[in-house]
């Protein structure tokens, strides 16, 4: 609209030169005006565009980490898994174990 109304006053023959220069002085402000209006949005824009960019980048990540463990748990050894249980839980029962005897020991024992 601005720059319609700058070639109006360009043509206008009824203005002084005075008059001219003045609207097209307030035409091209406004028209900086509205460029910068525009510079602002496109980089409000770029930013969101990076913003989902990262997001949607992430997700694939979280994807492929869910298709590994997936692939891992169901591709996991019945019998190895099974084998590798029993051994934490005798290591746990092995640890109690020590534990207690320590915790129920004191100095006058050694004495």
């Amino acid at each position: 609209n601005q720059l319609t109304k700058m070639v109006e006053v360009l043509r206008d023959p009824d203005l002084t030169s005075q008059d001219r220069a003045r609207r097209l002085a307030e035409a091209q402000e406004t028209v900086i005006n509205a460029m910068d209006q525009y510079d602002m949005y496109r980089g409000r824009v770029g930013s969101r565009e990076l913003e989902m960019e990262g997001v949607l980048e992430a997700n694939e990540g979280m994807s492929t980490t869910k298709t590994e463990t997936l692939a891992n748990v169901t591709q996991a050894d019945a019998f190895t898994t099974a084998s590798e249980l029993v051994q934490y839980q005798q290591q746990l029962q092995a640890s109690r174990q020590i534990f207690t005897k320590v915790q129920g020991s004191s100095l006058f024992d050694y004495i």
